[in-house]
């Protein structure tokens, strides 16, 4: 039957924010994670995203996006 009842899908909505020459890698990451080859395995949208702002200092731009302890942080450390 056309019209007989579909059980809907649970869906996970994630917002993430990476620098541009991150985002291959965390794109590569999540679809790796998410890929069951199944219907309903998601989609990824990526957009740029205009500027930010840290509303507790009023920052913006690269100073209000950096965060003590990401990938940034955690490179530097490497060397």
């Amino acid at each position: 039957n056309e019209f007989s009842e579909i059980e809907p899908l649970e869906k996970t909505k994630l917002d993430i924010v990476v620098s541009r020459d991150q985002v291959n890698l965390v794109v590569r990451c999540i679809a790796a994670a998410a890929y069951t080859g199944e219907i309903g395995d998601g989609k990824l949208f990526i957009t740029p995203v205009a500027d930010v702002v840290r509303i507790r200092t009023a920052e913006t731009g690269a100073g209000a996006e950096r965060m003590s302890g990401g990938m940034f942080d955690m490179l530097s450390a490497e060397e």
